[in-house]
């Protein structure tokens, strides 16, 4: 089954306050290998949605490790055949803030 994204505003809004945090600690390159890992990470849930783990904070939901401080958490959405970006979380902050 073919599978398209979907993005939320909150996963749109995580992305772009990291990029904004890299672009001020470190250098616009580091932007550009954040952003690929994106690409490649969402490649691999396209192929295969159901590969990656349950999720506990979400309802319905599964995560995917994008780099070492950063998780994307996303849903399915069958009937649509869509898999819904809901937020990309650093794991460095407190969890009660997923």
């Amino acid at each position: 089954m073919n599978y398209t994204i979907r993005w939320t505003e909150r996963a749109k809004q995580d992305v772009q306050n990291i990029i904004d945090f890299i672009l001020v600690h470190w250098e616009s390159a580091i932007v550009s290998n954040f952003l690929d890992l994106i690409d490649v990470k969402i490649g691999f849930i396209l192929k295969n949605p159901y590969q990656n783990m349950i999720s506990k904070h979400y309802t319905n939901s599964r995560k995917i490790i994008i780099h070492t401080h950063i998780t994307l958490f996303y849903t399915i959405d069958e009937d649509l055949n869509e898999v819904i970006l809901l937020s990309f979380f650093d794991t460095r902050q407190n969890p009660n803030k997923i």
